[in-house]
């Protein structure tokens, strides 16, 4: 999909020839559900996800870790135990395997 270019609907059409069955879903639910019951639900499962498991659960562990969006922010001292929690979760809530861990080292530049 080339998004920088694209309207909405290019994107549209260029989504429903790759994932037919995503766009038809989504296109029903916001038709059964009103248009944006989708992004609603997708925001609660991402807040499910992030603050009351994840987040949870490090702070629960005595880790120092702050949500950031979609995103958990920790010392790079405590990235080993940070993580296997965040594995631990997320194989439990959606299941092992089935889902794609980014991670980015941020060094923090002290004037």
């Amino acid at each position: 999909i080339d998004l920088p270019s694209a309207n909405p609907d290019r994107i549209k059409q260029q989504l429903s020839e790759i994932m037919p069955n995503v766009v038809a879903f989504c296109n029903a639910f916001k038709k059964l559900a009103g248009s944006n019951q989708l992004a609603i639900m997708l925001q609660s499962v991402e807040s499910e996800i992030f603050i009351m498991r994840i987040l949870y659960r490090l702070l629960k562990g005595r880790l120092n870790a702050i949500s950031k969006h979609d995103s958990i922010l920790i010392p790079a001292s405590e990235y080993l135990q940070a993580k296997d929690k965040v594995l631990n979760v997320l194989n439990e809530y959606i299941g092992r395997g089935k889902f794609q861990l980014k991670e980015e080292v941020v060094e923090n530049k002290k004037k």
